[in-house]
């Protein structure tokens, strides 16, 4: 799912903002920028997650094997009850009127596992695994298969989720990091940019975000599209503390500021990203 992308080393230009076509990235010129904060977590140096998704007033991670909450009071995290039954390649979450909870998808075998339900449902007419994982509601799914990110919708009479059409090809050159969905908003991390493109039947990109060059992990989106919390490697690399692991984990929010030009209006309309990142990193 989240998805997304994070940097070694942080600078106040990392971000940068652009309106432009999905995944034409040589076209982007005259960016603004957008900030790092970083957001204060107590968790072991041990834990290594690699998949976030934040539905609603929740935060869920993942490494390969468990699924985890995050207290978003005291920034802790513990286990979530969820008994994957392979190896977590992916996070999304789905929500009703009570409450939040996660959807794993499976590495290799392109099945998703519903977390509360225990049902594992697979994606129809492919062979190829996924990579990430987003959904929207009951009905909307979306995953990517070696850059290509497909939309899924669910299949009563199938028994699973029937692949729609093609939403975008993120191609060879470029790593996929992260999906995140919210109605018909679609977030795309890579290793060169985060895009959001609306996925109604004007499939405009709503904004285009250009990340520094050192980037790896996942993230979310929050705020209603306006920031989104990103996942990755701290700064610290003294092998003695990390057991040779590399740095530890750490969790930080981005602005994504200058225009969003989807036809809905966010959510978070009239919240600035910056103080919603300040006002969550300093809670």
């Amino acid at each position: 799912a989240a998805i997304w992308a994070f940097v070694h080393a942080f600078q106040p230009a990392g971000f940068k903002n652009e309106t432009a076509p999905a995944s034409f990235l040589n076209s982007l010129s005259g960016p603004s920028v957008a900030d790092f904060t970083h957001v204060s977590t107590h968790w072991s140096r041990f834990f290594r997650p690699h998949a976030l998704v934040c539905p609603r007033n929740q935060i869920f991670f993942a490494d390969q094997f468990h699924v985890y909450e995050m207290d978003v009071v005291n920034r802790g995290v513990g286990p979530y009850p969820c008994d994957a039954p392979g190896i977590i390649a992916d996070l999304a979450a789905t929500c009703d009127d009570e409450g939040c909870w996660p959807i794993v998808l499976l590495r290799d075998d392109p099945r998703v596992f519903d977390c509360k339900s225990g049902k594992i449902s697979p994606l129809l007419q492919t062979s190829t695994p996924a990579q990430q994982l987003a959904i929207y509601g009951e009905q909307t799914l979306v995953a990517s298969h070696n850059g290509s990110v497909v939309r899924y919708e669910w299949s009563e009479r199938r028994g699973g989720w029937s692949p729609l059409w093609p939403v975008a090809n993120m191609g060879s050159q470029t790593q996929l990091q992260a999906l995140d969905l919210r109605e018909e908003r679609l977030v795309i991390v890579s290793n060169k940019m985060i895009e959001m493109v609306d996925l109604s039947e004007t499939g405009a990109t709503c904004g285009a975000w250009l990340l520094p060059q050192a980037v790896v992990g996942a993230g979310c989106m929050v705020a209603g599209g306006i920031a989104t919390l990103l996942l990755g490697p701290g700064r610290e690399a003294d092998p003695a503390l990390s057991a040779g692991l590399g740095p530890p984990m750490r969790l930080m929010c981005a602005e994504l500021e200058g225009p969003h030009n989807c036809a809905r209006n966010h959510s978070g309309v009239g919240v600035s990203s910056e103080r919603w990142c300040r006002t969550f990193a300093d809670a």
